[in-house]
């Protein structure tokens, strides 16, 4: 067991990141993810290949396979100082765009 960095408290927690190991890790939304959380992904993402906690003196390596989806335009969002540039990279490595349904009306039964 580690003692928590500013409680005190006494308790073993696994990251979504550890969780992931060996797995994929979703992320939904990503265009909404508030800018303290895209700071601590950015972090973690698997350009890293390690996952920390704020009490470790230590990091983890992590073999985790990191999917995103948005509906926003995050180039743009990156731009204009809503989207962190570094997080971007990290997600933008092998991009796969797909049209809404709203411009694929022959794909809707």
């Amino acid at each position: 067991m580690k003692k928590a960095l500013l409680s005190g408290a006494i308790a073993q927690r696994i990251g979504r990141f550890e969780m992931a190991d060996k797995g994929t890790l979703f992320l939904d939304e990503v265009g909404d993810i508030p800018p303290a959380l895209a700071a601590q992904t950015a972090a973690r993402t698997p350009g890293t290949k390690s996952s920390s906690d704020w009490a470790d003196t230590h990091t983890r390596q992590v073999d985790v396979r990191l999917v995103a989806a948005t509906n926003r335009d995050l180039t743009d969002m990156m731009k204009q100082g809503d989207f962190r540039t570094d997080l971007y990279y990290r997600l933008n490595v092998f991009p796969i765009r797909i049209p809404p349904l709203r411009r694929r009306s022959v794909t809707i039964v």
